[in-house]
C-alpha cells in the first residue's frame, strides 16, 4: 500500500491562499505552526479541516487566541489591498509591540507603529484605534492585541477602518500588557532627585528638583509637557520612555511680564465688531465668529474650510515674545490642531513665518517658544468640527 504524505505549508502561506479559496483557517492552526519558519510532514493518519471548514471561517485572519503577527499581516494586506483606500475583506487580529508614542484621538490613540520587535523597521501603521473595556491605557513599548481591517492609504499600507455592512468600524485594543520604558533626565544647574533608569509604564514616578546656588527652576517638563510641583514632589505617570526636561535660570536675571488670560465670564472682555478687547487692555482681533462662554473661548469659522479661526495680538507696550501658552478646551480633542504664527508688521490672518503646530487634546497645555525680537502672534484653531476651544492663553514678554 503506499503511504500518503502530507506537507503542511507556513501559516503566512496558508492565510494568503485562503484569499483565493484555500482550506485553512489561521485561528484553528496549533500556535507553533505560525511561524514561517517552521514546516514539518505528519503520517497518513494527520487530519485535515477541510471537509468540516466553512466559508466564514475562512474569511477569518487570526482571532484573538491566536493573533497574526506584524510580518503575517503585512503579507496579507500587499495582497489584498492594491489599490488606494482599499481595505482587507474582513478585519485581521494581530500581535505586536507599540514602538513609538500614541497620539490621543477622540476614539482613543492613533498614528503609532506596531512591531513584532520593539526596533522593527517594517513595523505597521496603526491609523486610529478604538478603548475597549479591557484596555483603557495605551503606551510605548507595550504589547497589545488590535482587531482591524488592513487599508492601502495613499502609499501606506496601516491598519485602520473598515465597513461591516454600512457601519464604519475603527480598530480596536483587546489585550494589553504594559511594557518596560526608559527614563531619562536633561537639567542644568540643579540636581534631580534620583530616579530609575528603566520602571513599567502606568508607575508612578515621583521626583524633586533643587536648584543650584543662585539658580532658580522655570520649569520642568514631561512628554513635553509643564507639570507642577505639590508640596515640592513632582509626579508623572511613565507611558513610554520619558525624558524630564528641567529649565533654570539665573537668579538675578530680570523676570519677564506675564499676562495671564482665563476666558471666564468675569473676565474675557467685550466683543464688537470683530475685536475681543481683554481685561487686561490687550486687543486680540479676529476674522471669524469668536464668543467667550462658561471659561472657553470659541473660535467659530464662516467659511470653509470648517474650523479655520485666527486670534492675533500685539504684545503688551511692544515688547518681544517669549512664549506663547495655550490650554485647550473640553472640546479640543481630536483632530483639533493649533498653531502659533508671528507677524513682523501688522496682525492678520496671512501671518508668516509659522513656528510651531500641535495636535492637542483636551485640557491640555502647549507651549510655543521665540526666539526673536517678535511682537506679534496669531493662533489658529483647524478642526473637522466648527468650533475650536481655548480656555487660557498665557504669554511671557521679555523683561
Amino acid at each position: 500500500m503506499n503511504k500518503k504524505l502530507l506537507v503542511l505549508l507556513p501559516a503566512a502561506m496558508l492565510m494568503l491562499a485562503s484569499c483565493g479559496g484555500g482550506n485553512t483557517d489561521p485561528s484553528k492552526t496549533d500556535p507553533s505552526k505560525t511561524d514561517p519558519s517552521t514546516t514539518s510532514t505528519t503520517s497518513e493518519t494527520t487530519s485535515t479541516t477541510s471537509e468540516t471548514t466553512s466559508e466564514e471561517d475562512l474569511s477569518k485572519y487570526g482571532s484573538l487566541e491566536a493573533p497574526l503577527t506584524v510580518a503575517q499581516a503585512n503579507a496579507i494586506m500587499k495582497e489584498e489591498c492594491t489599490e488606494d483606500k482599499k481595505t482587507t475583506l474582513h478585519p485581521m487580529f494581530v500581535k505586536g509591540f507599540v514602538t513609538d508614542a500614541a497620539t490621543p484621538s477622540k476614539y482613543g490613540w492613533g498614528n503609532f507603529h506596531l512591531g513584532d520587535t520593539l526596533d522593527d523597521e517594517n513595523g505597521v501603521l496603526v491609523y486610529t484605534i478604538n478603548k475597549s473595556d479591557t484596555v483603557t491605557k495605551l503606551a510605548q513599548n507595550d504589547e497589545l492585541v488590535l482587531k482591524g481591517y488592513g487599508k492601502l492609504w495613499g502609499e501606506t499600507l496601516e491598519i485602520a477602518d473598515g465597513l461591516e455592512g454600512e457601519t464604519k468600524v475603527y480598530p480596536e485594543a483587546l489585550v494589553r500588557k504594559a511594557g518596560t520604558s526608559t527614563i531619562s533626565v536633561t537639567v542644568e544647574h540643579a540636581t534631580v532627585s534620583e530616579l530609575p533608569e528603566t520602571a513599567a509604564n502606568d508607575t508612578e514616578l515621583s521626583f524633586t528638583v533643587t536648584p543650584d546656588e543662585n539658580y532658580k527652576v522655570v520649569s520642568v517638563k514631561a512628554y513635553d509637557e509643564k507639570i507642577e510641583a505639590t508640596e515640592g514632589t513632582y509626579k508623572v505617570e511613565l507611558a513610554g520612555n520619558l525624558t524630564i526636561e528641567v529649565e533654570t535660570a539665573d537668579d538675578a536675571a530680570p523676570v519677564g511680564e506675564t499676562i495671564t488670560i482665563d476666558f471666564t465670564v468675569e473676565n474675557y472682555g467685550t466683543i464688537a465688531d470683530g475685536v475681543l478687547t481683554m481685561a487686561d487692555n490687550s486687543t486680540y482681533t479676529v476674522n471669524s465668529n469668536v464668543y467667550a462662554n462658561n471659561g472657553y473661548l470659541f473660535l467659530k469659522s464662516k467659511e470653509e474650510p470648517k474650523g479655520q479661526a485666527f486670534v492675533a495680538s500685539v504684545a503688551a507696550t511692544n515688547k518681544a515674545i517669549r512664549s506663547i501658552e495655550i490650554t485647550t478646551g473640553s472640546g479640543a480633542s481630536g483632530s483639533a490642531k493649533y498653531l502659533a504664527f508671528v507677524g513682523s508688521s501688522a496682525i492678520t490672518a496671512a501671518a508668516t513665518d509659522v513656528t510651531g503646530e500641535q495636535n492637542v487634546a483636551a485640557g491640555k497645555s502647549y507651549e510655543f517658544t521665540f526666539t526673536g525680537e517678535e511682537t506679534y502672534f496669531a493662533i489658529q484653531c483647524t478642526t473637522d468640527k466648527y468650533n475650536g476651544q481655548l480656555a487660557k492663553v498665557v504669554i511671557t514678554l521679555a523683561a
